[in-house]
């Protein structure tokens, strides 16, 4: 769809290859535009277009904003499902009202950006090309 100025690239959805998602997996616009949107629009030239290609990038787009989208309604608000897990994974035993409400309570931010330090150290430790970076 294109009013000439912006140009909105839809496909079918990655889950579902009867049905036309309803959110453009990429945007082009004449007036606003990087080097990345050149090299994504570039896909289209008449040259190098491939429908399977171009079918392969809206999949990886939709499915990866689905990603996005699951994992934070899945964080916050942390749902019940998420608070027995994290109980599970703290050896706990009997989950409680006011122990859920305490965990519900501490699934936040704060704690999700002390997770992720945590979580690249451990990427960078199994790294195999042996380089390990931090912030400090």
């Amino acid at each position: 769809m294109t009013n000439g100025i912006v140009y909105e690239f839809y496909s079918v959805m990655w889950n579902d290859s009867k049905k036309l998602s309803n959110y453009a997996f990429m945007v082009f616009d004449l007036r606003d535009f990087t080097r990345a949107d050149l090299e994504d629009i570039a896909n289209f030239h008449l040259q190098v277009f491939n429908t399977q290609d171009i079918l392969k990038i809206s999949e990886e787009k939709y499915f990866l904003d689905d990603f996005n989208n699951a994992l934070t309604q899945t964080l916050y608000p942390a749902g019940d499902g998420l608070i027995k897990l994290v109980f599970q994974k703290m050896s706990g035993k009997r989950i409680t009202e006011k122990i859920s409400e305490k965990l519900s309570n501490l699934i936040n931010s704060v704690s999700l950006q002390n997770s992720i330090k945590k979580i690249k150290v451990l990427e960078g430790e199994k790294s195999s090309t042996g380089i390990y970076t931090n912030a400090d």
